[in-house]
Protein backbone atom coordinates (compact mmCIF):
# COMPACT_ATOMS: atom_id res chain seq x y z
CA UNK A 1 0.00 0.00 0.00
CA UNK A 2 2.59 2.27 0.84
CA UNK A 3 4.81 1.26 -2.74
CA UNK A 4 1.55 2.21 -4.26
CA UNK A 5 1.20 5.79 -2.83
CA UNK A 6 4.81 6.66 -3.79
CA UNK A 7 4.25 5.58 -6.73
CA UNK A 8 1.53 7.49 -7.56
CA UNK A 9 1.96 10.44 -9.75
CA UNK A 10 -0.20 13.34 -8.80
CA UNK A 11 -1.54 15.65 -11.36
CA UNK A 12 -2.66 19.21 -11.08
CA UNK A 13 -6.55 17.87 -10.59
CA UNK A 14 -5.15 16.12 -7.94
CA UNK A 15 -3.14 18.66 -6.03
CA UNK A 16 -6.25 20.93 -5.99
CA UNK A 17 -8.55 18.40 -5.10
CA UNK A 18 -6.31 17.20 -2.52
CA UNK A 19 -5.90 21.19 -1.49
CA UNK A 20 -10.08 21.90 -1.37
CA UNK A 21 -11.15 18.84 0.82
CA UNK A 22 -8.48 19.95 3.68
CA UNK A 23 -9.00 22.70 3.43
CA UNK A 24 -13.18 22.55 3.32
CA UNK A 25 -13.02 19.43 6.52
CA UNK A 26 -10.54 21.93 8.39
CA UNK A 27 -12.44 25.30 8.17
CA UNK A 28 -16.55 23.27 9.06
CA UNK A 29 -14.64 21.41 12.00
CA UNK A 30 -12.48 23.90 13.61
CA UNK A 31 -15.39 26.32 13.21
CA UNK A 32 -17.73 24.27 15.14
CA UNK A 33 -15.12 23.32 17.73
CA UNK A 34 -14.61 26.85 18.37
CA UNK A 35 -17.89 27.63 18.16
CA UNK A 36 -18.89 25.47 20.77
CA UNK A 37 -16.30 26.34 23.52
CA UNK A 38 -15.81 29.76 23.20
CA UNK A 39 -18.88 31.86 24.20
CA UNK A 40 -16.62 35.14 24.66
CA UNK A 41 -16.46 37.18 21.48
CA UNK A 42 -13.36 38.65 21.74
CA UNK A 43 -11.69 35.61 22.91
CA UNK A 44 -13.58 33.71 19.88
CA UNK A 45 -12.21 36.84 17.56
CA UNK A 46 -8.71 36.35 18.13
CA UNK A 47 -8.68 32.47 18.44
CA UNK A 48 -10.54 33.02 15.19
CA UNK A 49 -7.65 34.72 13.58
CA UNK A 50 -4.79 32.82 14.77
CA UNK A 51 -6.33 29.45 13.29
CA UNK A 52 -6.58 31.61 9.99
CA UNK A 53 -2.28 32.23 10.19
CA UNK A 54 -2.62 28.54 11.21
CA UNK A 55 -4.16 27.54 8.28
CA UNK A 56 -2.29 29.45 6.22
CA UNK A 57 0.76 27.89 7.00
CA UNK A 58 -0.30 24.75 6.73
CA UNK A 59 -1.47 25.09 3.34
CA UNK A 60 1.77 26.34 2.21
CA UNK A 61 3.45 23.62 4.12
CA UNK A 62 0.82 21.25 1.92
CA UNK A 63 1.79 22.63 -1.49
CA UNK A 64 5.39 23.09 -1.30
CA UNK A 65 4.93 19.34 -0.40
CA UNK A 66 2.78 18.36 -3.18
CA UNK A 67 3.98 20.60 -5.89
CA UNK A 68 8.03 19.47 -4.92
CA UNK A 69 6.85 15.82 -5.60
CA UNK A 70 5.78 16.77 -8.29
CA UNK A 71 8.88 18.56 -10.10
CA UNK A 72 10.83 15.46 -8.70
CA UNK A 73 8.55 13.70 -10.64
CA UNK A 74 8.67 15.58 -14.08
CA UNK A 75 12.97 15.95 -13.55
CA UNK A 76 13.12 12.31 -13.22
CA UNK A 77 10.86 11.81 -16.08
CA UNK A 78 13.02 13.96 -18.01
CA UNK A 79 16.15 12.65 -17.15
CA UNK A 80 14.75 9.19 -18.75
CA UNK A 81 13.16 11.15 -21.74
CA UNK A 82 16.97 12.40 -22.25
CA UNK A 83 18.62 9.10 -21.82
CA UNK A 84 15.69 7.17 -24.08
CA UNK A 85 16.66 9.97 -26.58
CA UNK A 86 20.76 9.16 -26.53
CA UNK A 87 20.19 5.62 -26.87
CA UNK A 88 17.76 5.60 -29.62
CA UNK A 89 19.99 7.99 -31.67
CA UNK A 90 22.80 5.27 -30.82
CA UNK A 91 21.07 2.80 -32.22
CA UNK A 92 19.57 4.73 -34.88
CA UNK A 93 23.29 5.58 -36.10
CA UNK A 94 24.93 1.96 -35.05
CA UNK A 95 22.20 -0.21 -36.89
CA UNK A 96 22.80 2.30 -40.19
CA UNK A 97 26.47 2.12 -40.17
CA UNK A 98 26.59 -1.41 -39.15
CA UNK A 99 23.79 -2.65 -41.87
CA UNK A 100 25.04 -0.64 -44.68
CA UNK A 101 28.68 -2.16 -44.08
CA UNK A 102 27.25 -5.66 -43.55
CA UNK A 103 24.53 -5.71 -46.49
CA UNK A 104 27.69 -3.68 -48.54
CA UNK A 105 30.16 -7.19 -47.82
CA UNK A 106 26.88 -9.82 -48.73
CA UNK A 107 26.11 -7.80 -51.85
CA UNK A 108 29.76 -7.75 -53.18
CA UNK A 109 30.52 -11.60 -52.12
CA UNK A 110 27.02 -12.96 -53.88
CA UNK A 111 28.25 -10.75 -57.20
CA UNK A 112 31.88 -12.70 -57.01
CA UNK A 113 29.74 -15.84 -56.72
CA UNK A 114 27.55 -14.84 -59.98
CA UNK A 115 30.00 -13.51 -61.85
CA UNK A 116 31.66 -15.81 -64.11
CA UNK A 117 34.70 -13.45 -64.90
CA UNK A 118 35.84 -13.67 -61.12
CA UNK A 119 40.11 -14.42 -61.65
CA UNK A 120 41.05 -14.42 -57.94
CA UNK A 121 41.32 -18.48 -57.88
CA UNK A 122 42.29 -18.41 -54.29
CA UNK A 123 39.40 -17.92 -53.27
CA UNK A 124 36.47 -20.59 -54.21
CA UNK A 125 32.88 -20.43 -54.02
CA UNK A 126 33.01 -22.14 -50.09
CA UNK A 127 34.42 -19.52 -48.57
CA UNK A 128 32.56 -16.84 -50.46
CA UNK A 129 29.52 -18.62 -48.98
CA UNK A 130 31.29 -18.76 -45.58
CA UNK A 131 31.97 -15.23 -45.53
CA UNK A 132 28.03 -14.72 -46.83
CA UNK A 133 26.60 -16.96 -43.99
CA UNK A 134 29.22 -15.11 -41.23
CA UNK A 135 27.72 -11.88 -41.99
CA UNK A 136 24.34 -12.88 -42.19
CA UNK A 137 24.77 -14.37 -38.32
CA UNK A 138 26.00 -10.70 -37.52
CA UNK A 139 22.94 -9.17 -38.57
CA UNK A 140 21.35 -12.09 -36.36
CA UNK A 141 23.08 -10.86 -33.79
CA UNK A 142 22.99 -7.29 -33.67
CA UNK A 143 19.03 -7.97 -34.06
CA UNK A 144 19.06 -9.26 -30.79
CA UNK A 145 21.52 -7.02 -29.38
CA UNK A 146 19.26 -4.48 -30.69
CA UNK A 147 16.21 -6.08 -29.50
CA UNK A 148 17.73 -6.17 -25.44
CA UNK A 149 19.03 -2.42 -25.54
CA UNK A 150 15.68 -1.55 -27.06
CA UNK A 151 13.67 -3.14 -23.94
CA UNK A 152 16.65 -1.88 -21.45
CA UNK A 153 15.83 2.05 -22.94
CA UNK A 154 12.24 1.43 -22.75
CA UNK A 155 11.80 -0.37 -19.21
CA UNK A 156 10.94 2.87 -16.51
CA UNK A 157 11.30 0.33 -13.95
CA UNK A 158 13.67 1.94 -11.42
CA UNK A 159 14.97 -0.81 -9.17
CA UNK A 160 17.53 -3.53 -8.39
CA UNK A 161 18.14 -6.66 -7.62
CA UNK A 162 20.42 -8.73 -5.33
CA UNK A 163 22.28 -11.88 -6.89
CA UNK A 164 25.11 -13.17 -5.97
CA UNK A 165 27.52 -12.56 -9.07
CA UNK A 166 29.69 -15.87 -8.65
CA UNK A 167 27.48 -18.44 -10.11
CA UNK A 168 26.46 -15.98 -12.72
CA UNK A 169 30.09 -15.56 -13.84
CA UNK A 170 30.35 -19.81 -13.47
CA UNK A 171 27.76 -20.85 -16.07
CA UNK A 172 28.95 -18.26 -18.69
CA UNK A 173 32.32 -19.25 -18.30
CA UNK A 174 31.13 -23.11 -18.52
CA UNK A 175 28.88 -22.27 -21.66
CA UNK A 176 32.17 -20.39 -23.60
CA UNK A 177 34.54 -23.72 -22.60
CA UNK A 178 32.09 -25.72 -24.06
CA UNK A 179 31.53 -23.55 -27.23
CA UNK A 180 35.12 -22.73 -27.68
CA UNK A 181 38.46 -23.89 -28.15
CA UNK A 182 42.46 -23.30 -27.85
CA UNK A 183 41.24 -20.62 -25.13
CA UNK A 184 42.38 -20.60 -21.87
CA UNK A 185 39.60 -19.54 -19.01
CA UNK A 186 41.39 -18.68 -15.59
CA UNK A 187 39.49 -17.52 -12.43
CA UNK A 188 39.97 -16.52 -9.58
CA UNK A 189 36.40 -16.31 -7.57
CA UNK A 190 35.21 -15.77 -4.00
CA UNK A 191 33.00 -18.67 -2.48
CA UNK A 192 29.84 -15.83 -3.16
CA UNK A 193 29.79 -12.21 -4.14
CA UNK A 194 26.07 -10.58 -3.34
CA UNK A 195 25.62 -7.89 -5.49
CA UNK A 196 22.67 -4.97 -6.34
CA UNK A 197 22.36 -4.59 -9.91
CA UNK A 198 20.07 -4.32 -12.73
CA UNK A 199 17.98 -7.43 -12.93
CA UNK A 200 19.18 -8.18 -16.78
CA UNK A 201 23.13 -8.05 -14.99
CA UNK A 202 23.78 -11.77 -16.60
CA UNK A 203 24.14 -9.73 -19.70
CA UNK A 204 26.95 -7.60 -18.48
CA UNK A 205 28.91 -10.94 -18.03
CA UNK A 206 28.15 -12.50 -21.13
CA UNK A 207 29.03 -9.67 -23.04
CA UNK A 208 32.45 -8.61 -21.50
CA UNK A 209 33.30 -12.63 -21.69
CA UNK A 210 32.16 -12.58 -25.31
CA UNK A 211 34.01 -9.41 -26.17
CA UNK A 212 37.16 -10.52 -25.03
CA UNK A 213 37.26 -13.43 -27.75
CA UNK A 214 36.01 -11.26 -30.66
CA UNK A 215 38.95 -9.21 -31.18
CA UNK A 216 41.47 -11.64 -29.62
CA UNK A 217 43.68 -12.88 -32.78
CA UNK A 218 46.89 -14.28 -30.29
CA UNK A 219 47.52 -17.71 -31.37
CA UNK A 220 47.45 -19.10 -27.51
CA UNK A 221 44.15 -17.96 -26.09
CA UNK A 222 43.71 -16.67 -22.44
CA UNK A 223 40.90 -15.14 -20.40
CA UNK A 224 41.31 -14.20 -17.19
CA UNK A 225 38.01 -13.46 -14.86
CA UNK A 226 37.70 -12.08 -11.31
CA UNK A 227 35.77 -11.37 -8.38
CA UNK A 228 36.42 -8.94 -5.85
CA UNK A 229 35.85 -6.73 -3.10
CA UNK A 230 37.34 -3.22 -3.11
CA UNK A 231 36.77 -0.41 -0.71
CA UNK A 232 33.25 -1.59 0.16
CA UNK A 233 32.34 -2.32 -3.95
CA UNK A 234 32.02 -5.29 -6.20
CA UNK A 235 34.77 -5.50 -8.78
CA UNK A 236 33.71 -8.12 -11.34
CA UNK A 237 37.24 -7.99 -14.45
CA UNK A 238 37.39 -9.46 -17.40
CA UNK A 239 41.38 -9.37 -18.81
CA UNK A 240 42.50 -10.94 -21.96
CA UNK A 241 45.81 -11.19 -23.88
CA UNK A 242 44.39 -9.95 -27.54
CA UNK A 243 45.41 -7.24 -29.68
CA UNK A 244 43.21 -4.63 -27.46
CA UNK A 245 40.01 -2.53 -27.84
CA UNK A 246 39.83 -1.19 -31.22
CA UNK A 247 40.47 2.71 -31.50
CA UNK A 248 36.78 3.25 -32.32
CA UNK A 249 35.38 1.40 -29.63
CA UNK A 250 37.91 3.56 -27.20
CA UNK A 251 36.50 7.03 -28.82
CA UNK A 252 32.75 6.35 -28.24
CA UNK A 253 33.56 5.19 -24.70
CA UNK A 254 35.69 7.99 -23.88
CA UNK A 255 33.34 10.62 -25.33
CA UNK A 256 30.33 8.76 -23.61
CA UNK A 257 28.25 9.70 -26.52
CA UNK A 258 28.14 8.28 -30.09
CA UNK A 259 28.94 11.25 -32.89
CA UNK A 260 27.61 10.68 -36.25
CA UNK A 261 31.34 10.50 -37.62
CA UNK A 262 32.02 7.88 -34.91
CA UNK A 263 30.40 4.68 -34.62
CA UNK A 264 31.12 1.55 -32.38
CA UNK A 265 31.54 -1.59 -33.88
CA UNK A 266 28.35 -3.46 -32.25
CA UNK A 267 26.09 -3.10 -29.79
CA UNK A 268 27.38 -5.00 -26.75
CA UNK A 269 29.43 -2.57 -25.20
CA UNK A 270 27.07 -0.24 -25.24
CA UNK A 271 24.52 -2.77 -23.75
CA UNK A 272 26.92 -3.13 -20.94
CA UNK A 273 27.07 0.06 -20.46
CA UNK A 274 23.31 1.09 -20.26
CA UNK A 275 22.82 -1.88 -17.49
CA UNK A 276 25.67 -0.68 -15.44
CA UNK A 277 24.55 2.71 -15.39
CA UNK A 278 21.29 1.30 -14.16
CA UNK A 279 23.25 -0.57 -11.58
CA UNK A 280 24.48 2.55 -10.28
CA UNK A 281 27.90 1.15 -10.96
CA UNK A 282 31.13 2.42 -12.80
CA UNK A 283 32.24 0.39 -16.30
CA UNK A 284 36.00 1.06 -17.95
CA UNK A 285 37.99 -0.37 -20.15
CA UNK A 286 41.65 -0.01 -19.98
CA UNK A 287 44.89 -1.97 -21.82
CA UNK A 288 46.36 -5.15 -20.14
CA UNK A 289 49.83 -5.25 -19.44
CA UNK A 290 51.71 -6.49 -22.04
CA UNK A 291 48.77 -6.53 -24.31
CA UNK A 292 45.36 -6.86 -24.30
CA UNK A 293 42.46 -5.57 -22.51
CA UNK A 294 40.74 -5.26 -18.94
CA UNK A 295 37.05 -4.25 -18.87
CA UNK A 296 36.30 -3.53 -15.35
CA UNK A 297 32.94 -2.86 -13.80
CA UNK A 298 32.33 -1.85 -10.37
CA UNK A 299 29.22 -2.23 -8.37
CA UNK A 300 27.32 -1.94 -4.69
CA UNK A 301 27.59 -4.49 -1.94
CA UNK A 302 24.06 -4.49 -0.88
Amino acid sequence: MLGTLRSLRLTPAMIAGCYFVLSSGWILFSDRLIGTLIDDPARLAWIQTAKGWFFVAVSALLLYVLVSRSQRELERSNDRLDAVVQQTSVLHRVLRHNLRNTCNVIRGTTERLRSDTDTDTDVDDATLLSIVAEETDSLVELSEKTSRLRTLVLDERDHTTVLDLVPVVEASVERLRETTSNVEFRTDLPAHAPVEVHPRFELVVEELLENSLEHNTHEELRVEISVRTVDGSTVFEVSDNGSGLPEIEQDVLEMDVERPMVHSQGLGLWLVRTIVAASGGDFRMVDNDPRGTVARVSVSVP
